[in-house]
């Protein structure tokens, strides 16, 4: 809205203006706390906002079990992850979950995923 010179509407929006980090603007701040990710009508987490941690909420999801080959449909299968903190900056394929270590982190990132699940995600409480 701030790009194109529009009004915000009066109803609360998830957006922020980042148009200072897009043109890299030197005393640029992020103001994004975190960010939540989701699929379909699933929220699965968030990222923290400076990208380093990932926090996966309880959930299923779809994973590939057998690839497919030679245009061939490969099988998928239903899996399950708990409650998982991953250090994107030093495991960015997310195979080590630091949530143990990092009890702190796992509270601040919990503390925003019910923040935004409670404001935005009224089906899944």
């Amino acid at each position: 809205a701030s790009l194109a010179g529009a009004d915000l509407p009066d109803n609360p929006i998830d957006g922020k203006n980042v148009w200072d980090l897009i043109t890299g603007c030197p005393d640029a701040a992020n103001p994004h706390d975190y960010y939540p990710f989701s699929m379909a009508r699933t929220f699965e987490g968030v990222i923290s906002g400076d990208g380093k941690w990932k926090l996966h909420l309880p959930h299923s999801y779809r994973t590939v079990a057998v690839p497919g080959n030679d245009g061939q449909p490969g099988r998928y299968e239903q899996a399950h992850i708990e409650l998982s903190l991953f250090d994107m900056q030093n495991d960015p394929y997310e195979t080590t979950n630091v949530a143990d270590q990092h009890p702190e982190v796992v509270a601040k990132l919990k503390a925003y995923a019910e923040t935004h699940r409670d404001k935005w995600w009224t089906a899944s409480k």
